[in-house]
């Protein structure tokens, strides 16, 4: 009798390591994450042997067969335990089997639930977040939509989107740890074309002070900023567009002076012919 890569029990599968397919780039919400700590997963299977992977991760079947004639599955939940259990049997000849059940959601389903999951274990990177939000719009949903099956604001949601579109120094910056996402989301409030200027201005403040400072530049208030900030500049141009406005508010009294002069003396005029 063939083997196969593990018994049924209910609608739960014991699968041998081996027979366990990880494509990583499966995994949207680790995007940008280069450790994604196996070895301390690995460590603890191997704390309990007997009892190895705790949580069953979610596969699909795979067809054809390996060719030892025992059955092979795609992970699509729970990588880093499928990785573990790896690590474990090549190094550690960890005989356990992993607990999986069979995945029965659609693609959409599968990338709400990844991005929930490991958004509720550890805090994920905006960058995994974003691959998510990308996935499901690609898959057709809308930014509500979005926002309804995986119960984050619109606004948050709207805000990672826009960091496709960041400057390269936004990105790497957030990347590399230099600011915080909290920062970056003042910084993508204001125009594209100024958003690395505004990265200077607010890189080592808190959110709050980056939200104080762009919120009252877009109010025009005063703001200090390093010289030649992106806040002086739209300081400028809102000094710039007030001037506009009093140009123009003038103009259009003068203009109703001058009118009501000329009729005025019309109005002389006439009653002197009157008279």
């Amino acid at each position: 009798m063939p083997a196969v890569a593990g018994t049924k029990r209910g609608n739960l599968l014991r699968i041998k390591p081996q027979n366990l397919v990880v494509e990583k780039d499966l995994n949207f919400s680790r995007t940008g994450q280069t450790d994604w700590n196996i070895e301390e997963m690995m460590l603890s299977i191997l704390a309990d042997p007997e009892r190895g992977v705790r949580d069953a991760i979610g596969v699909e079947r795979i067809y054809p067969d390996a060719e030892n004639g025992e059955a092979r599955f795609k992970v699509v939940k729970g990588f880093r335990r499928a990785l573990g259990a790896q690590m474990a049997a090549e190094v550690h000849d960890w005989d356990g089997l992993v607990p999986a059940m069979q995945w029965e959601g659609d693609e959409t389903e599968r990338v709400v639930d990844n991005l929930m999951e490991n958004d509720q274990r550890e805090e994920i990177t905006p960058f995994g977040r974003l691959a998510c939000y990308e996935k499901l719009a690609d898959l057709g949903l809308s930014v509500a939509e979005i926002s309804r099956r995986t119960a984050r604001a619109k606004d948050f949601i709207g805000d990672h989107l826009k960091l496709r579109e960041a400057p390269p120094a936004v990105r790497e910056a957030l990347q590399e740890g230099k600011v915080s996402w909290g920062v970056v989301r003042q910084v993508l409030r204001v125009e594209s074309e100024k958003q690395e200027a505004a990265l200077r201005d607010l890189q080592g403040k808190t959110v709050i002070e980056a939200r104080h400072h762009v919120s009252r530049a877009k109010r025009g208030k005063a703001v200090k900023t390093k010289d030649g900030g992106v806040f002086d500049e739209l300081l400028e141009r809102i000094e710039a567009r007030r001037e506009d406005r009093r140009h123009t508010k003038a103009k259009e009294s003068a203009d109703y002076d001058d009118g009501y002069e000329s009729a005025l003396t019309w109005v002389e005029r006439v009653v002197g012919l009157l008279q």
